[in-house]
């Protein structure tokens, strides 16, 4: 599950170790709209799965790092990620599983499990923390930025 007032804790943290003083001025940096960045540093919305990578991204920091998942703040660059449909590939053949046995051990139903991999649709950052918490996996690596 996604902590998100650690998150927005977080955030906050960067912003001002960036001197960036708004969300207005994070939001312009971004290419966000400004009510975006105020619902996410009020902990009132959970970013989405591409938010939360330009975030990462423009804080050169580990997308673990901004959900608190990891303490360690370490100035990073990542590879640019895979679209989810190889990207769910990948990890089945990671985790040694069949397709089945994957969707059923990180609870996710086989339809869902269907359309990521034949891309009609995307995870949401919940499902993305909920594989990764499930194979104790990093949240970067489930979406194939390391």
């Amino acid at each position: 599950m996604v902590n998100l007032s650690k998150f927005a804790e977080t955030l906050g943290e960067l912003m001002f170790d960036r001197g960036i003083k708004t969300s207005k001025a994070l939001a312009e940096a971004l290419g966000l709209p400004e009510p975006t960045i105020s619902r996410y540093r009020k902990a009132l919305h959970m970013p989405t799965v591409s938010n939360l990578l330009l975030i990462a991204d423009f804080f050169e920091c580990s997308t673990d790092f901004l959900l608190g998942r990891e303490e360690q703040f370490s100035k990073l660059s990542f590879r640019k990620c895979p679209v989810f449909s190889e990207q769910i590939v990948t990890l089945v053949a990671y985790s040694g599983l069949s397709g089945y046995a994957f969707y059923r051990r990180a609870k996710i139903s086989e339809s869902t499990f269907f359309e990521w991999k034949n891309g009609s649709s995307v995870p949401t950052l919940e499902s993305i923390v909920k594989i990764a918490d499930e194979f104790d996996y990093r949240v970067d690596f489930v979406l194939g930025r390391e």
